[in-house]
Parts: C-alpha cells; structure tokens; sequence
C-alpha cells in the first residue's frame, strides 16, 4: 500500500515537472520546432511509463 502510493506520487510529481517545463520550452522554443517538442514529450511520456 505504502509502495502504491509512493508509485502514484512519483508518477504525478513527474507529470508536473513534465507540465513545467513543456510550458518553459514551448514559450522559447520558435513556431518550427513544435513537432520536433511534441516527439519529444511522447517519447519521455514512454519513457516514465516503462521506468
């Protein structure tokens, strides 16, 4: 129960964290470089879910 929860918190502190600093990069990141951000957050959504 104590492990589940500690999951679920590490999930969502990490999801924050993501949420932070998409918003930080697609304020600096040009127009064009949206898609390239975009791969990239699937990709580290991927990568948390297997982790």
């Amino acid at each position: 129960s104590c492990k589940k929860f500690l999951c679920e918190f590490c999930t969502s502190l990490s999801s924050t964290l993501e949420l932070l600093s998409s918003i930080i990069l697609i304020v600096r990141v040009p127009n064009s470089d949206r898609f390239l951000l975009f791969r990239f957050k699937l990709f580290n959504v991927g990568y948390i879910v297997f982790v």
